[in-house]
């Protein structure tokens, strides 16, 4: 698990060695381990180390070993691949990134873990290809020799990565399926930049800070952010999950193209226990095969542990596969006990005689971080559970854990969530003229501009949205939120699982983790045998008898305490936001300055601050904290 930057320029106007050091810099929480950096002119390549390579590196004598400081490098270079490493496969200075070819004509940065690696590995040596380290760096690297652009079709994993080849005089960048990995990138007629995170980019100084108001609009009011490729920030453009990007060098032009979609069956069926038996066995194995490969690590590997089935189901079939190892496991806890978990989590940990590691976050706690979790997650946030997530990667990295296996994308994989009923009646005729149909489908038939009226006048978030914003953006969001519609289980969940709300959950989980050099391994979110598997499976399947997640708890029986796997009251990663902003609202009255005039307002906001920060009667409904997290995430980055 690393970070990635770089640069080309098509006009070169600036020192690209400074500036894409200073742009790795921005992202060294990515990698403490080790960093690395390559440039290229028309006459030559010069491969740096900095301050952080270690000498063991510097010393080694492999064709991408560095053999010069960066900060002496003033020549002018059209292109720069740079790497933070955070050693987790092969840890000898055989893993140095950016890597290249026997040939050394290609080249690589690279984020993520291919998992499959190893199988990889033998396929291609018996194709003639030989190695020179143990790492999945350079089995992509052959897999792009060998099937070119198609190699990500062979790979089951997360990545990001660019490859520059210069025998085509391309770059080509992947992101994996699901969006695990993040990849932003800048381009106008000058230059083209690429990054891990928005941070780099913004640090770069060559890219304006600016809203894009839309993005805004979007965000205070749908709760939506990087539903679409352009952001919050003007000219900073995320690739997209299962996009490939290509730069060609000669023109300057870059392409776009979508190398997966996730099929899905919307069949309707009628349930029988013959098939039931056969996709739970077949579950069974994809799910531990999917834990199995993500304990594929030369270093230490840990798990986040809720309390809820799915991070349950992971720990349990870890201490299956490696029952001798006492695990460290991480659980956020809260002092109300409406909303505390940690029993059940105390349940699995006795199961697996795990090492337990229980936090408590606080109000206080949060209000101290606020900033410092704001400049992490570079975007806003929606809810203080992503506080409870960082406190828990926090813990990681102070216990000495580099690797944790999390369980995000198993209610969007098996159907846990409490409105993927409603779906599933949807699929069998039934449902309509509910309150969740009403929510889901019938408020979607009114027209838009009366749509438009009804949220204003009715809903608060809505009031604090400023007058000309939602003038000027809101029709563009309310059409979008018409036509966002799904007709059946499946269907509803492949909504959920590519390009909107797990890919805002993994964002998070990503920002968390890396932001104290902790990788987070997630094998529900992006095993493709078992992401296939279950959507190739009838959504009637996924629910049966009103028991979520049929499927998964049927087949993990045996792994888990048994009270845990058929528990009912589930809550998710939760935490006490309202009370929480109650508790704080006078600490964080500042931060709505008047330079948020053009996005919220204000003068309704300060007539009814004190009602708008006590909502703690009522459910945590992500109206709320948004605000307050739009605010900060202003300030922090000077926008």
């Amino acid at each position: 698990m690393c970070g990635i930057s770089g640069i080309v320029q098509f006009n070169p106007a600036f020192n690209t060695a400074a500036a894409v050091k200073k742009m790795n810099s921005k992202i060294a929480h990515r990698g403490p381990d080790d960093e690395g950096f390559v440039l290229f002119n028309k006459e030559e390549k010069r491969i740096c180390f900095s301050e952080i390579t270690p000498q063991n590196v510097r010393e080694s004598s492999f064709s991408f070993s560095p053999k010069n400081n960066i900060d002496d490098t003033s020549k002018p270079y059209t292109i720069a691949l740079a790497h933070r490493r955070l050693s987790i496969l092969d840890l000898s200075p055989s893993g140095h990134q950016p890597m290249c070819s026997q040939e050394e004509n290609i080249w690589i940065t690279f984020n993520g873990e291919i998992y499959n690696y190893k199988e990889l590995r033998e396929q291609l040596q018996q194709k003639g290809y030989s190695f020179v380290s143990h790492s999945d760096t350079e089995v992509i690297i052959n897999s792009y020799k060998e099937w070119g652009n198609d190699c990500v079709n062979y790979f089951n994993g997360m990545w990001a990565f660019v490859i520059y080849d210069q025998e085509k005089n391309i770059l080509f960048a992947s992101r994996d399926r699901f969006g695990v990995k993040p990849f932003y990138y800048s381009i106008d007629q000058n230059k083209f930049l690429f990054a891990s995170e928005q941070k780099a980019l913004l640090h770069s100084g060559l890219i304006e800070k600016k809203i894009n108001p839309q993005a805004a609009f979007d965000y205070l009011s749908f709760n939506e952010i990087e539903t679409t490729p352009q952001g919050l920030l003007e000219g900073i453009i995320e690739l997209e999950p299962a996009h490939n990007l290509y730069l060609d060098l000669s023109t300057h032009k870059v392409e776009i193209k979508k190398y997966y979609s996730l099929t899905y069956n919307t069949s309707s069926v009628v349930v029988n226990s013959k098939q039931i038996n056969d996709y739970v066995e077949a579950v069974k194995e994809k799910v531990i095969s999917s834990v199995k490969l993500r304990l594929r690590a030369d270093v230490e590997v840990g798990s986040c542990l809720s309390g809820g089935l799915d991070s349950s189901v992971i720990v349990g079939l870890m201490h299956h596969l490696v029952p001798k190892q006492k695990i460290h496991l991480y659980t956020a806890g809260t002092s109300d006990k409406n909303l505390d978990e940690s029993s059940w989590a105390k349940k699995v940990v006795d199961h697996v005689n795990g090492q337990w590691h229980l936090i408590q976050p606080t109000s206080n706690e949060l209000l101290k971080d606020l900033e410092e979790l704001t400049l992490c997650q570079d975007i806003p946030l929606f809810s203080t559970s992503t506080y409870a997530q960082w406190r828990v990667m926090k813990q990681v990295k102070e216990s000495g854990i580099k690797v944790v296996l999390d369980g995000q994308g198993g209610d969007e994989l098996f159907g846990g969530y409490a409105h993927h009923k409603y779906f599933l009646a949807r699929e069998n005729n039934s449902g309509k003229f509910s309150k969740e149909w009403l929510k889901q489908h019938g408020i979607k038939s009114l027209p838009t501009s009366l749509l438009k009226q009804m949220y204003k006048a009715n809903f608060s978030d809505f009031k604090m949205i400023s007058d000309d914003l939602y003038s000027n953006y809101s029709t563009s969001a309310f059409k979008h939120f018409k036509n966002d519609k799904q007709y059946s289980l499946n269907e509803r969940l492949a909504s959920e699982f590519y390009n909107t709300s797990l890919k805002s959950y993994l964002k998070c989980e990503d920002r968390c983790s890396m932001w104290f050099s902790v990788e987070s391994r997630v094998p529900f979110a992006d095993d493709i045998e078992l992401i296939e598997l279950l959507f190739s499976i009838p959504g009637t399947y996924k629910i049966i008898n009103d028991s979520m997640k049929h499927l998964l708890k049927e087949s993990i029986k045996g792994y888990i305490p048994e009270d845990v796997r058929l528990r009912k009251d589930k809550l998710g990663y939760v935490t006490p936001n309202n009370e929480w902003l109650y508790q704080i609202k006078e600490d964080v009255r500042d931060y709505f300055s008047n330079d948020l005039k053009d996005y919220i307002n204000l003068d309704y906001l300060n007539k009814n601050y004190h009602k708008f920060f006590d909502q703690r009667h009522l459910p945590e409904n992500r109206r709320i904290f948004k605000l307050l997290s739009f605010a900060v995430w202003k300030k922090v980055n000077g926008v």
